[in-house]
């Protein structure tokens, strides 16, 4: 449904999209990706996040460079401590 009002935005045919969501089931069902995945975002089970490598850094860079704009599908489940 939100993907047919963005259409009125941008022309999706021209734009490359990066669809995310927080949960696998959520990614799945918009044919997305994770958000950690997409974004290498490794937690431990305290809720914080470490500090990615230079490698991973310019890994993500590069990975993220060709995209226009990102989709987070159900961002209200997304904690603050990510965004």
């Amino acid at each position: 449904m939100k993907l047919l009002k963005l259409s009125g935005f941008f022309q999706l045919d021209q734009v490359i999209v990066l669809l995310t969501a927080p949960t696998g089931v959520a990614a799945f069902n918009i044919g997305g990706m994770t958000l950690h995945f997409s974004l290498m975002l490794g937690g431990n089970n305290y809720g914080s996040y470490k500090t990615l490598s230079h490698d991973k850094a310019n890994t993500l860079h590069l990975r993220l460079a060709k995209f226009v704009l990102l989709i987070i599908d159900e961002i209200s489940m997304v904690g603050s401590n990510v965004t």
